[in-house]
């Protein structure tokens, strides 16, 4: 009887490392999620979709709790088509998400399929796909243009410059103050005129009296008068109206999507945080081998710690987070929680984190081959970048490994030309730091943004084949 127990313990042992080690491929990925891949690079998806939300995909499919049956591999193929396909007979321009509500609607079905759920946040304008636990792995933003002081960005890290209602209301007030400004001038010099006026020695008392009430009905508003005042009122809130029709009639294709915003079908973003405590990388082993198991990998999430950048010749030493958004580099996750969550939640989020260097969610991450780019404000964890040179060696230490990157070149460009600095279609391993240019606050509004670019010299690279 004995005996029995312990074969059974062993049997129910081996069931359940089994059932672990299936369900869990951790940064591999099944021939299911590499099929979905490789239809992204034939038609119709490959002429219409973005480099970047390939590689958001892909970084999705390699997180350690996703893994994609054949049916929903064929599902999400089948309905991506067919938002494709609207999005082409919409005009094909603009951001692939947002041409018409049919489009939309397919990309929902199709997200849905894989886990992803495709939403709207109405704060930055933009759309975003969020797993079932509400954190970002789909991200329809560029690269994030505001890497400096982040005091007048908005919650994307790009700088606002939408005219909201409450703008273009005091406009008008102040529109009409200037009305009579300029009306009221006009009569106190007509008043002065005539009170400039010489006029003769009054012979009686009849005369002075005739006199005064000349001057008192100068002084009073003649319906003319009041004709030109109120004009200041009515000009400006009609020009307000021709305006507001204009600009009406040039978005009128995109009435659908924004009627079913304003109607609730699209809702606000709520982004989710990785709650863990913060990490600490001394313990990562040294690999000397060329490859690491993608099993051994945990994908990071969006907002989570994974590693940390450090040279020691500038003073360098920045966290390393998912997500390059402003919650990330300004230390703002736990301010944009705090009214969405219950108080166990928020209390868990580190009181202490102001920030980090962030990795853009349609880049890569050290050993995946790739280009990882990852920026961080000028003012703060990339201020050392100031006296960064070539040939200096980086180190990153991540959660699974450990990595050297060398100091290839430094460039600056316009910050409207920052997607001709970095190549997300490139196979080559490429860390591309970024940061906001000229250094310093008192530099004013910085239109320029400086990229280094370092390859990489050791370190593994992550084998993502499945081996199981």
């Amino acid at each position: 009887m004995g005996r029995l127990k312990k074969l059974l313990t062993l049997v129910l042992s081996a069931a359940l490392l089994l059932t672990i080690n299936v369900s869990v491929f951790g940064a591999e990925l099944n021939a299911n999620e590499k099929k979905i891949l490789a239809q992204f690079n034939e038609e119709p998806f490959s002429s219409n979709l973005d480099k970047k939300y390939i590689n958001q995909f892909e970084n999705y499919f390699s997180q350690d709790n996703v893994t994609i049956e054949k049916s929903q591999a064929d599902s999400f193929i089948e309905y991506f088509a067919k938002a494709i396909m609207e999005y082409r007979k919409s005009g094909g321009k603009g951001p692939i998400f947002s041409q018409s509500l049919e489009s939309f609607q397919n990309f929902q079905y199709a997200g849905s399929c894989v886990g992803i759920y495709l939403q709207y946040d109405s704060n930055t304008n933009s759309f975003y796909g969020v797993d079932a636990n509400g954190y970002i792995v789909i991200d329809s933003q560029k690269i994030i243009k505001d890497t400096g002081d982040s005091s007048s960005s908005n919650s994307a890290g790009q700088k606002s410059w939408g005219v909201s209602i409450e703008m273009i209301f005091a406009g008008v007030i102040l529109l009409i103050f200037l009305g009579i400004v300029i009306n009221a001038k006009k009569l106190i010099v007509k008043l002065r005129k005539h009170s400039a006026k010489n006029y003769d020695d009054e012979e009686d008392e009849m005369e002075v009296a005739n006199r005064r009430t000349r001057r008192a009905r100068l002084q009073t508003f003649s319906y003319t008068n009041f004709k030109q005042i109120v004009k200041y009122f009515y000009v400006p809130v009609l020009m307000c109206i021709v305006v507001i029709g204009v600009v009406y009639i040039g978005w009128k294709p995109y009435t659908s999507l924004m009627m079913s915003i304003k109607e609730g079908f699209i809702q606000n973003l709520t982004i989710n945080t990785y709650s863990e405590e913060k990490k600490n990388f001394d313990a990562t082993p040294l690999i000397k081998d060329k490859t690491i198991s993608g099993e051994k990998v945990s994908w990071p999430k969006f907002t989570e710690p994974y590693g940390v950048i450090k040279c020691d010749k500038i003073k360098l030493n920045a966290p390393m987070y998912m997500g390059d958004s402003d919650y990330v580099l300004s230390g703002k996750v736990k301010d944009k929680v705090e009214n969405d969550y219950d108080d166990e939640f928020v209390s868990k989020l580190d009181d202490t984190f102001k920030g980090a260097a962030g990795t853009y969610l349609g880049s890569s991450i050290p050993g995946d081959g790739k280009t990882i780019l990852v920026g961080a404000h000028d003012t703060t964890f990339f201020k050392p970048l100031e006296k960064v040179k070539k040939g200096m060696v980086m180190d990153v230490t991540t959660s699974y490994a450990r990595y050297k990157y060398k100091v290839k070149d430094i460039r600056i460009y316009d910050a409207d030309e920052v997607d001709e600095a970095y190549d997300l279609h490139s196979d080559k391993e490429t860390l591309v730091l970024y940061t906001c240019y000229p250094f310093g606050k008192l530099n004013g509004d910085k239109t320029k943004r400086m990229f280094v670019y370092l390859d990489k010299t050791f370190g593994p690279s992550i084998d993502k084949e499945v081996t199981k």
